[in-house]
């Protein structure tokens, strides 16, 4: 234990029986620290601290000597965290390395990533101005850090990642965009519980020739506070993308194929049922229909008609027959007829992967099993998978 730069500083220690990083965090909870960091004091050597937010580290930080920044904020597993993404390009098959032909590539990353993003979550658009983008890129690598202050996930390593997860299934099966192949440098590994994630200044030990600075083209990350370009500074204007976040646990290695008969034998939460109510009747087909409980089948919902009038699924007119409602994995709705032979419905509400989630993690929670030490689930794809990009 040091103290330096205006904390305490945690080193590793044979005397102790805790690491470095355990010991900063209890002591840290005890003082009521908010923001926790890591400094690099070797390539492959780290000290841990914590500052009561991220102001009081900024403060300090900037009494730091260019050459001694090597910190990284650290995102506390269970803690709320700003929707971020870390995107790298080696680049071996370029032949021109200009500071130009670097801005123009970095450029064309970010349009594909808004592009790719959006498709993702149309509920949920992030717009350029939303965005801060950090770079560390040179001749060798284009590197980019995107933080969007204007988004939270509750638990970086539960909601975030389930997140990333949907967002990587859905292209790699084909969605429309060629721009979206860029995206495929993605690095999927930053979403791991008490990651670290450079801050703005700061460099890695080995390679002091990238240091994460602004990206001078990118207007709003250039004017932007110091502060909103932290991972874990949240603010209180953000929206949060997942709500009533819960701990889960699975089976190691468990196929995403074996979703749908997990949901066949659970049944959904009041909460979901409720968020699916408002966005039924919410459709011009709630005058004719009035949803009933849920069914022996988890997603199915009965309809039972109230007036006469014409089905949008067999396009005819129907008296007295009643319908029903689908909801898929991916959080969208579904009218269907019985007298429909098909097994297509009618889609009434898009995907919505708030509720995707929410859905994942009910359906989890309700799979019998034994708890799993959470290293030991750190890399399970356990809240969403490739059925979001199915439906």
């Amino acid at each position: 234990m040091e103290h330096k730069f205006e904390s305490t500083y945690f080193k590793t220690d044979k005397k102790q029986t805790q690491g470095p990083q355990a010991r900063c965090h209890e002591w840290g909870y005890k003082n009521s620290h908010a923001f926790f960091v890591a400094f690099q004091a070797g390539p492959s050597y780290y000290e841990y601290s914590c500052y009561r937010d991220p102001s009081a580290f900024l403060d300090a930080y900037a009494g730091v000597w260019e050459a001694e920044r090597c910190f990284s904020e650290q995102i506390r597993e269970g803690q709320a965290c700003n929707e971020y993404y870390d995107i790298d390009w080696t680049l071996n098959e370029v032949s021109d390395s200009s500071s130009s032909t670097i801005v123009t590539m970095e450029q064309q990353m970010f349009a594909a990533f808004l592009i790719a993003r959006n498709q993702h979550a149309p509920d949920y658009v992030v717009t350029n101005e939303q965005c801060r983008v950090l770079s560390a890129s040179n001749g060798k690598m284009v590197s980019l850090h995107i933080v969007i202050p204007a988004y939270v996930f509750e638990n970086n390593h539960m909601h975030m990642k389930a997140f990333m997860h949907g967002f990587h299934d859905r292209r790699t099966q084909g969605q429309p965009s060629e721009d979206c192949q860029l995206l495929e440098h993605t690095d999927m590994g930053v979403y791991s519980k008490n990651r670290l994630m450079r801050i703005l200044g700061s460099h890695k030990s080995r390679d002091p020739s990238r240091p994460l600075k602004r990206a001078e083209w990118h207007e709003p990350s250039m004017v932007a506070e110091d502060e909103e370009l932290l991972i874990c500074n949240v603010g209180p204007d953000c929206v949060k993308v997942t709500s009533n976040a819960q701990e889960v646990t699975v089976k190691r290695g468990e196929h995403s194929q074996l979703q749908e008969s997990r949901i066949a034998r659970s049944s959904l939460p009041k909460q979901i049922v409720d968020i699916v109510r408002a966005k039924y009747m919410q459709t011009p087909h709630a005058t004719q229909f009035e949803m009933q409980c849920i069914t022996d089948r988890a997603m199915i919902f009965k309809l039972q008609r109230k007036a006469k009038g014409h089905c949008a699924v067999c396009e005819r007119e129907h008296g007295r027959d009643n319908s029903y409602l689908r909801l898929a994995v991916s959080g969208a709705l579904f009218l269907h007829c019985h007298r429909s032979k098909g097994p297509a419905g009618v889609k009434l509400c898009e995907s919505d992967f708030a509720l995707a989630i929410d859905i994942e993690t009910a359906t989890v929670l309700q799979t019998p099993h034994e708890p799993l030490h959470a290293d030991t689930i750190d890399n399970a794809r356990y809240l969403t998978h490739y059925f979001l990009a199915q439906v």
